[in-house]
Formats: structure tokens, sequence, C-alpha cells
């Protein structure tokens, strides 16, 4: 059994606040041009800022399973099948008939809702669920790798990641040169779950602590300065420094990563934060519905300024989200959906 540790918690925990602070802020970044333009600097600096929460998710994972000891490929994938499959197909029936809540069972509806589940997630958060699935389906290689791989093989295969998945696309975008060395087996979000085998693993130096921040400050700059640029050329919102491939979002991700796994010591909140991160897997499932009945109500980050409703809502939604997490989790027959 993997033990426990203390530095994936506080992450978990960060990262579920982070999640559902870039929801609310989307809310306010989506209306570029139609509010003022001090609301809008708020919610993307806020969004800009929680780019790392899925990733970090990710890293996670990579943390806690790669290094795991070695199982039948048939008692891992059941195992966690049962962890994500079941929530997803439970979640994807109720955030199907909250969308269609009049005229759920027509023909075309059904017939898009299973496109849509097929194709990533009926609901916008429910892709998370498919990244999981993709990267569970290789961990069974995955594990068989790291656990013969040198520090400098992993090394490798991260340089190699890191020029497929961002140096690719980036000298395709701005240089219109496309590369003929094929990489594809090295990028994608494989490279989230090494990343955090190997910071796990290995642990964290000074010099390397010292990049990390500094190349970490560079991308969060580069995501909010460069988001800008790209939104205020096209007239319309660019979420291009926003995607979780972006370089802009890789080097704060590892950034937040390292400072967890190099500084985090345990304290007196330790059990409720193990409470908080035991809990984060729900809260990202439920809080979606939340958001839309506050908002309903009219509670939402545009409610004041997004100085004080966007920390106000996310607040809201993170109490309510976890109370219903906890009450769910006393009834037997859900307890494994959240």
């Amino acid at each position: 059994m993997t033990e426990r540790q203390p530095y994936i918690d506080i992450l978990k925990s960060g990262a579920i606040v982070a999640v559902v602070a870039l929801h609310v802020s989307g809310t306010l970044f989506y209306q570029y041009g139609t509010i003022p333009m001090d609301w809008w600097w708020t919610a993307h600096v806020v969004d800009s800022l929680s780019r790392w929460a899925v990733p970090v998710f990710l890293m996670c994972s990579g943390a806690l399973m790669l290094g795991a000891e070695e199982t039948g490929i048939r008692e891992f994938l059941v195992k966690r099948a049962r962890r994500v499959v079941v929530p997803l197909l439970f979640w994807s029936v109720a955030y199907y008939f909250f969308r269609h809540l009049r005229g759920w069972a027509s023909p075309e509806i059904l017939v898009q809702e299973a496109k849509a589940f097929l194709e990533g997630g009926v609901y916008y958060h429910l892709r998370f669920l498919y990244y999981l699935l993709g990267l569970y389906l290789v961990t069974p290689m995955l594990q068989v790798f790291v656990r013969h791989a040198s520090k400098n093989l992993l090394r490798y295969v991260l340089v190699l990641w890191f020029a497929g998945t961002v140096l690719y696309p980036a000298v395709a975008r701005y240089a219109g040169i496309t590369i003929g060395i094929p990489l594809g087996t090295v990028s994608g979000f494989v490279g989230y779950f090494l990343l955090g085998h190997y910071v796990h693993a290995y642990g964290v130096s000074r010099a390397t602590k010292a990049v990390s921040v500094a190349l970490g400050a560079l991308g969060l700059a580069l995501t909010v300065v460069g988001t800008y640029v790209l939104t205020a050329r096209a007239s319309t919102p660019d979420e291009h420094f926003y995607e979780y491939l972006n370089a802009a979002v890789i080097l704060p991700s590892i950034m937040v990563f390292v400072l967890a796994r190099s500084g985090y010591r345990p304290g007196r909140l330790e059990p409720a934060i193990r409470s908080w991160s035991d809990g984060s897997f729900g809260i990202y499932l439920v809080h979606p519905i939340v958001m839309a009945v506050m908002a309903r109500l009219g509670v939402s980050a545009s409610l004041v300024h997004p100085l004080l409703g966007i920390p106000l809502t996310v607040a809201c939604v993170l109490g309510l989200s976890y109370a219903i997490v906890y009450f769910v989790r006393k009834v037997p027959v859900l307890r494994n959906v959240v």
C-alpha cells in the first residue's frame, strides 16, 4: 500500500481551490468587451494564476501510482475503473438530466449527449476523468518503465516530452516550420505523470527549486501578458496560453509541485487538510452544479466587483460542495461516486 504523503494532501487541497477559482473567474473572462476592463483583468489574473490545478492533480497521481508496488494488469485496471468509471457514469447521467430538465428523452438530445459522452464528457469538467482513464490504461506499462529506468533516462524522456509537447508546436505556430521527427509517443499528459513520479522519487535540490521558481514565475507572466495580447488583438477571448500543454502552464505547475515537495511540513491543520484532500475529487465532480444553482439565485463572481465577488463565490461553492460530498459519503450506495 502506498504511504500517505502530506505534501500530496496539501497539493490536492490547493488544487481543488484553484479549479473552482478558475471556473468562477472564467465566467467573466469570456465576457471580454462586454464588461468593464478592470473586471475582466481581475478575472483574467485569477484564471491565469489557477491554471496549474489540473496538471498538479495529474502529477499527484503519477507520484502515487508509478512507483507503487507491482500488481497484475487486470487487478490494477479493475481497481482504477471502480474509482473513475463508476463516478464518470454516475455524473454523466446526473449532468445529462441537469442540462435537460425538460425534453430529456428526445431522440436528438439522446444522440447528441451519447456522442458527447464518447468524445470527452457531457459537461466541461468531466473531461478530466477522460485524461485520467487514458493515463491509467498506460500506467502498467509506465510502472515497468520507471521501475527499471535510471534517473538520467527519466530526465531524457522528460526532455523529449517537453520538446514534443511544447517546442514542436511553438516552432510550428511562430516560425511556420513543421518538424518531421515524430515524438508522439512521449507527448501529451503522460509527461505530467512522469514528472510527478520523478520529483517525488528523487526529491528537489536547492538549484532545482530556484530554477523552478524562476521559470514558474516566467510562465505565469507569459500567461497573463500573452493572453491579454492575443485577446486584445482578436477582440475575443484567446485561450492559447491557458492550455494545459503550453509552457506557460507547464512551468508554473512544476513550480507549485516542486515547492510543495521541498518545503511543506505537516502541522496542526493536517487532519483538516487530509479531510479536504480526501474530498477534493468529490468537490471537483459536484461543484459545477453548485455554481450553476448559485448563479440562478444571483450569486456569482459578478454580484459585486470581482475583487470581492470571485473569492466570495469560490468560498461558497467550495463550502457547499464539501458539505454535499460529506453527506453523500454517508449513503452507502452513493459512497463510491465521490
